[in-house]
């Protein structure tokens, strides 16, 4: 039989292994070797004096604008996507993922995407991932095409639909701080509301402190429902042909 030592976490302890012991690259954690580097809290792993590595787990809750305005949507967003390794790009904005400030908490072991869906219900921007960044952009039906179909580029199939709103009328309520009692407004699709009679959503968000911020969540969920009863899909042959064939 042959004897090996290893040290293991810097203190030196000795280890008795069998020949047979594998290789370097698939030995037990308890075979390996690391160095103990600790972290802010501790000089080593070993002396730390908590019960349970803060690393381990989420290790705070996090909260914004409790008693003052310090991040608005897009600032948290952005904050929470670096925490991802994302970086938050803008494509287009509107003034309410700028200017609306909520009180919002985010506590140990949420969801990510959970978190991200309920802060994009506040504003009418939305989001879509490219690699390992994130686009912000605020849907405009006067927005440009990014890319165009035809000759050049025909299309194979296609099937397209227009659905009914799942929302058409949007009921808001929030606490107007500067007259202190509650408020609620109400947002429609008109045409819609002629279609099918109304189908209402109601939010109570006491973030919300004024009528005016309460219309624009109305109109934020109304543009949304709009985008979300389109829809389609398409296949083409893969072939580009030139202009002018």
């Amino acid at each position: 039989m042959v004897l090996k030592t290893r040290e293991i976490g810097g203190d030196n302890p000795e280890k008795t292994l069998d020949q047979n012991t594998p290789q370097e690259n698939d030995l037990k954690p308890e075979y390996c070797q690391y160095r103990d580097e600790g972290c802010e809290y501790a000089r080593a792993c070993l002396e730390c004096p908590f019960p349970q590595c803060l690393y381990d787990e989420p290790r705070c809750q996090l909260r914004w604008n409790k008693t003052s305005a310090e991040r608005c949507v897009k600032d948290i967003i952005a904050t929470i996507l670096a925490r991802a390794g994302i970086k938050l790009e803008v494509k287009s904005q509107s003034s309410t993922v700028t200017g609306f400030y909520p009180d919002f908490t985010i506590s140990p072991g949420d969801n990510g995407k959970t978190v991200i869906e309920k802060l994009l219900s506040f504003v009418p921007d939305v989001i879509f991932m490219e690699g390992n960044k994130a686009y912000l952009v605020n849907p405009q039906s006067t927005d440009a095409s990014e890319y165009s179909y035809g000759t050049a580029h025909a299309i194979h199939e296609g099937r397209y639909r227009q659905g009914a709103l799942v929302t058409n009328r949007a009921q808001v309520e929030g606490y107007d701080t500067s007259q202190s009692k509650m408020f609620v407004v109400d947002s429609f699709d008109w045409v819609e509301v002629g279609r099918l009679y109304d189908r209402i959503r109601r939010v109570d968000d006491r973030n919300l402190s004024s009528s005016s911020q309460g219309y624009q969540r109305g109109a934020a969920l109304l543009r949304k429902a709009t985008i979300t009863a389109v829809g389609g899909s398409g296949f083409d042959t893969g072939e580009l042909r030139p202009a002018g064939l």
